[in-house]
């Protein structure tokens, strides 16, 4: 996969947010935020005890920490934990932003990044979208990756149920190419026992941020601020960093 820059570096370019100068006590929220992770590795995921864990998890637990605010975090399919979002069941999900998520909630702050791909079998070589036209594209089912490719009608695009799905399609012939995250590709090749060389080579499509989102029907600002200083502590002190190295696959790391 192709090298990804720091998150440090990515979001340079972003307008500074004002650090709290004291951490909040636990007393400045009431209630216990519930925080939905996709059940996608290495975002959201069970180890071998079946503990919760995964990088999103990661994020969200030490943002808890940091703010001294409670949360309750389990583990969804996506289109599930977009719909708790939409309709107030949860208040926190981690992902891209989509159209979806821009009207159901607040984008509080930027946590991580993802290189978005495209990749088809050994030997096939895609130099931009035109090089899909005529195509059957998978991808995850609800998921918006690029409003280009979305709008793009002269590609057959292909809902699947997850990336390890879509994978198995794609080495069956049943699709041409997949669209993802270049690190659930790497992760999920590495669930089914296959290295990254199993696939052609990756069109790097573009990069985007993985935002906090807050529930519209559950948001409150003064939690909002506290989150949105929480997470500017976290990349300040370089732990936002520290976990996209931590998941990274290793064709990436720095």
């Amino acid at each position: 996969m192709r090298h990804s820059p720091s998150l440090r570096v990515l979001l340079s370019t972003l307008p500074a947010m004002a650090l709290a100068a004291a951490l909040p006590s636990r007393a400045a929220t009431q209630r216990r935020l519930q925080v939905v992770t996709y059940d996608i590795v290495p975002y959201g995921m069970l180890d071998e005890q079946g503990q919760l864990g995964g990088e999103f998890v990661d994020i969200t637990n030490r943002l808890a920490v940091q703010t001294g605010i409670a949360f309750d975090n389990r583990l969804l399919p996506y289109p599930r934990a977009v719909a708790t979002i939409e309709h107030g069941q949860s208040d926190l999900v981690v992902g891209l932003v989509t159209a979806t998520l821009q009207r159901v909630a607040h984008q509080v702050a930027p946590v991580a990044y993802s290189d978005i791909v495209v990749i088809g079998r050994i030997g096939a070589r895609f130099d931009s979208l035109l090089g899909l036209h005529g195509k059957t594209v998978g991808y995850m089912r609800g998921a918006s990756f690029d409003d280009d490719f979305q709008r793009d009608e002269l590609i057959r695009k292909y809902e699947t149920s997850s990336m390890p799905q879509s994978i198995q399609m794609l080495l069956a012939g049943r699709l041409d190419a997949i669209l993802g995250t270049g690190i659930a590709v790497s992760y999920a090749l590495k669930q089914m026992g296959l290295s990254d060389d199993a696939l052609g080579a990756p069109l790097l499509i573009k990069r985007s941020l993985h935002w906090l989102h807050y529930s519209r029907k559950r948001y409150e600002n003064t939690t909002a601020t506290l989150l949105k200083n929480g997470v500017e502590r976290l990349r300040a002190q370089g732990f936002l960093d520290e976990v996209a190295l931590r998941y990274a696959p290793q064709a990436e790391r720095r």
